[in-house]
């Protein structure tokens, strides 16, 4: 793969990768001039990734391929006492910037491992690097980009059972669907303008360890989004917020049954498989998210989601005949049409009023549903509001 940097290190061509991860992590590579760089990624953020660059010459180039000088010290003991500190945006508007790096002013969290020594051959690559960033894909097709990471087992493969990328495709897409059509009810079908404005297509793999690259099939409208753009943002605050307990419980409370059920199969399934993600979304108005999930805060999030109750709140009118009170506990009964009774707890505003019973009324009567996600049992209570 070639590409071009700022001066002072210009084209460079990929000529060894050794570690993958969401893209290539660790390579060496040669400028047009014949100089060799080794190559460690830093850190990253969410506007840009931060790389060093290491002149190497031949000689320390091959004591570094045979193990006999380890990543770090390559750094640390750099052939020329500094090192090339390169930083790489996320969005496609902002520059590459290269800065000349003292060692010395190098600390231990910018730095790889003390064994840290190539072992070539053991993560080589079977899928190809991704060409272009999420942001950049995503504005140059006009259409949502959605690229999702799974790292199984903390092995960085590039192969994955047919089975969990199936079910991870699957219930993303589900996802997207129920986060669209947000509604109390689990039942029937999503509606078919749900289905074509929220349709998403896989246009590609990369190695990430394994990775797979999504795109809406709506395009870019006159205002810069598409269609799905509101949706997959939401999707992505989702996963943002997964991992922070109090924000990730005031998400799910603004989410369906159904989203609620297919966000825990979801996580389920990367939890038996031992399957960290990370998902990456931009829309072709350059706007750009990305969640990492861990072991730990997918468990987290599991044991939250088996406990979710959500509550439907509503005012309904009804007549009949008022059959019951009883003023010290607070109480009322209400005989409605078909012999049903309404009985629950009289509001404050009622609680002075004198009742006679029996006498025909009507009545606005607060409603109150809390359904458990998962066992979907309802327990419905009932508050006095008003009387005619």
């Amino acid at each position: 793969m070639d590409f071009t940097l700022p001066f002072p290190i210009g084209a460079i061509t990929i000529i060894k990768v050794f570690e993958y991860y969401d893209g290539p992590k660790v390579f060496a590579c040669e400028s047009i001039t014949g100089q060799k760089y080794i190559v460690n990624w830093i850190d990253t953020s969410p506007t840009y990734d931060v790389w060093f660059y290491v002149p190497v010459s031949a000689t320390r180039y091959l004591q570094i391929l045979n193990g006999k000088i380890s990543l770090r010290d390559c750094i640390l003991l750099s052939e020329i006492g500094m090192v090339l500190e390169v930083r790489t945006p996320k969005g496609i508007g902002d520059a590459v910037e290269v800065a000349y790096r003292e060692v010395s002013s190098i600390v231990e969290e910018e730095l790889p491992d003390p064994d840290s020594y190539l072992e070539l051959g053991k993560h080589e690559p079977t899928l190809p690097p991704r060409e272009e960033s999420t942001v950049l894909s995503a504005v140059r097709s006009g259409r949502d980009v959605l690229d999702i990471s799974l790292n199984i087992n903390d092995q960085h493969s590039n192969e994955v059972d047919a089975e969990l990328l199936g079910e991870v495709l699957i219930t993303t897409q589900n996802l997207a669907y129920h986060i669209a059509s947000n509604t109390l009810s689990s039942r029937g079908p999503v509606t078919k303008d749900v289905i074509l404005t929220n349709k998403l297509k896989a246009s590609g793999f990369f190695a990430a360890s394994f990775g797979i690259r999504l795109k809406s099939e709506t395009q870019q409208g006159l205002f810069g989004d598409t269609d799905a753009s509101s949706t997959l943002e939401k999707l992505m605050e989702l996963f943002q917020s997964t991992s922070e307990e109090d924000k990730f419980r005031t998400v799910i409370k603004g989410l369906s049954i159904r989203a609620i059920k297919t966000y825990y199969a979801l996580l389920n399934k990367l939890d038996n498989e031992d399957t960290k993600i990370r998902v990456e979304w931009a829309s072709p108005n350059r706007k750009y998210k990305e969640a990492l999930l861990d072991s730990g805060s997918i468990k987290k999030a599991i044991d939250i989601l088996i406990k979710e109750t959500k509550t439907e709140i509503k005012q309904i009118e009804v007549k009949g005949i008022l059959v019951g009170v009883n003023t010290e506990s607070n109480k009322f009964n209400l005989l409605i049409e078909n012999d049903e009774h309404i009985s629950g707890i009289i509001g404050e505003t009622l609680r002075d009023q004198q009742f006679t019973v029996p006498v025909k009324v009507k009545a606005v009567v607060e409603q109150k549903t809390e359904v458990h996600v998962f066992t979907e049992e309802e327990k419905t209570t009932y508050t006095l509001i008003s009387l005619e």
